[in-house]
């Protein structure tokens, strides 16, 4: 099944832009055609099951729009108030399905009466959510106050069961809505975000969509996370995950100068802590003194010039962590819960004010869970012994070879095997060996990934 969950698949409902046909926005047209079928039987499902009227324009528009596009049409039905549950068995007989804009709560009562929820999960074609059936595709769906006297009326039900085809509650039409006023009070201020505590929502302009392929799901254009009466425009992360001397650090950085992120050096900043214990003589091994210690040191990350510095306690440490001795340090400090948890929130906090890059042992798995792009970069151990002995000899330093190589090996067990966050893919991370690629063929690997979960548009 392939998912589109949009605001407004045909353009802004306020006219701010004119559209014919279905928006190109943010690739819309483009990422539908990619898997259209060659003559696709198509269904809508209303919103309103008893305005047979509006519901028989609905399904004209969109088969217009369709039209317009050039995308193959065999039929396009309608199922509404006069659709009968048995004719619903037939669900597996279309291959992309409409679920229509209108008024969540009623539309949620007829997927219910439809039995929809249940019939939906086994469909192998596409879905496209527009306005209400974007809202209602939600596992748990947040019906936003919509008309008169809904956000004063206790009885309102704010929180239904929907579809259950992603676990996002999404808000449409946020470009036209955001200053509206309900029985007296601003939507979003006032009701809204309010209802946010312990939960998130996505507020999306008309243009942007929700894209669910392969069991990824991406946003495509402008969007805004509401949670805990907080809202902040979406950014786009990347993690990069993988053992040491995979070549992390040297790709996040070119990533993030060719797309213009931040790059955020998680291992820089432990490696900050790991300086901080070794200068006061602080077994690394020893949980308890290192946890009593941790709460003293002062981490931060600021940027000049586009170049990343990491502070301790107000000092520039930049050139004094990139040791042996405190890489050794480092792996063995950020095994200890206090010291994650010290670093987790400044991390997070970064992550969610702006577009990052962020590399490490467990960004996607534990840090970003849910970034948009996650990549797990690796190399074969001798490469990388190679690698770091490359960089030693440049800097006029001696190396050995196989004690480089046996010191990795050591640490990539250490890390896959400690009990704090280990050095583990993710599901839905990207595998890349860097064995046998050279910085611009992992970078164009990267950037055709990230350009699949959407980031041309957020870029544009």
């Amino acid at each position: 099944m392939t998912i589109f969950l949009t605001s407004s698949p045909t353009g802004p409902l306020d006219q701010s832009r004119r559209v014919d046909g279905l928006d190109e926005s943010n690739d819309f047209v483009e990422n539908l055609r990619s898997c259209w079928p060659e003559s696709a039987r198509c269904l809508m499902i209303a919103a309103s099951p008893d305005d047979w009227e509006m519901n028989e324009e609905m399904t004209a528009h969109f088969a217009a729009a369709l039209k317009h596009e050039a995308l193959p049409v065999a039929c396009f039905d309608l199922w509404d108030g006069r659709t009968g549950t048995e004719i619903a068995r037939t669900l597996q007989g279309y291959d992309v399905i409409f679920l229509g804009g209108g008024h969540v709560p009623t539309q949620n009562r007829f997927f219910q009466k439809l039995g929809l929820r249940e019939k939906i999960q086994d469909f192998a074609g596409i879905v496209i959510g527009i306005s209400a059936g974007t809202m209602n595709s939600a596992d748990v769906v947040y019906a936003q106050p919509e008309l008169e006297g809904e956000s004063l009326d206790p009885d309102y039900e704010r929180f239904l069961t929907g579809l259950g085809l992603t676990k996002t509650m999404i808000l449409p039409h946020y470009q036209m809505v955001k200053d509206s006023v309900l029985d007296g009070r601003r939507l979003f201020e006032d009701i809204t975000y309010g209802d946010s505590f312990g939960r998130s929502f996505l507020a999306l302009p008309d243009g942007s969509y929700v894209m669910i392929r392969d069991g990824i799901e991406t946003v495509w254009g402008e969007a805004y996370r509401i949670a805990d009466g907080k809202i902040r425009r979406k950014s786009f992360n990347i993690a990069i995950d993988g053992p040491a001397g995979a070549g992390k650090s040297t790709i996040v950085k070119t990533v993030s100068a060719r797309l213009g992120f931040i790059y955020v050096d998680t291992g820089a900043m432990y490696r900050a802590l790991a300086l901080y214990m070794l200068r006061r003589g602080i077994d690394p091994q020893d949980e308890e003194a290192v946890s009593k210690a941790v709460g003293g040191a002062s981490v931060s990350i600021c940027h000049v010039d586009g170049a990343q510095h990491v502070m301790l306690d107000g000092e520039d440490v930049s050139g004094l962590i990139r040791t042996e001795e405190v890489g050794n340090t480092a792996s063995i400090v950020s095994a200890w819960p206090a010291v994650r948890a010290h670093l987790l929130s400044l991390q997070r906090d970064l992550a969610a004010d702006h577009d990052v890059v962020m590399d490490g042992r467990d960004i996607g798995t534990c840090i970003l869970p849910d970034a948009d792009l996650k990549i797990f970069l690796t190399a074969s151990s001798r490469v990388r012994a190679q690698r770091r002995c490359r960089e030693l000899t440049e800097k006029g330093a001696a190396c050995n070879l196989e004690e480089i190589e046996q010191d990795i090996i050591e640490r990539d067990e250490r890390d896959r095997n400690r009990a704090v966050a280990p050095l583990r893919q993710a599901e839905d991370a990207v595998l890349i060996d860097s064995s046998a690629l050279d910085v611009e063929e992992v970078l164009a690997a990267i950037l055709q990934k990230a350009g699949e979960r959407g980031l041309p548009s957020r870029t544009s």
